[in-house]
């Protein structure tokens, strides 16, 4: 599996999020990633407001695991339904904590 990914400030639509969020981000002294992402980077993240519009916003890529230190970043599509720690709302699958 794959641990990493291309955030490419190039684009203007991407490029607009990222404003938007690192005003917020350097206040708090996080540094929101951007070209090479790696686990454990902040990043941006888009989700819906109650108007049903995009809102950018920042998260800290991976969760948790079930040991001490351990990261989890990836989920087999085969087995997400079987772990206990994912649960599906709407028949979309929510990583829960």
């Amino acid at each position: 599996m794959c641990g990493r990914y291309f955030f490419d400030l190039s684009s203007d639509e991407l490029k607009s999020y990222y404003d938007h969020v690192v005003l917020n981000a350097t206040g708090k002294h996080i540094r929101v990633g951007f070209n090479e992402i790696f686990p454990t980077n902040y990043i941006v993240t888009l989700g819906l407001n109650q108007d049903s519009r995009v809102v950018p916003g920042i998260t800290q890529w991976g969760s948790q695991g079930f040991k001490p230190g351990q990261l989890m970043i990836n989920a087999r599509s085969e087995t997400v339904e079987e772990k206990k720690i994912f649960f599906q709302i709407d028949g979309n699958i929510i990583r829960f904590r």
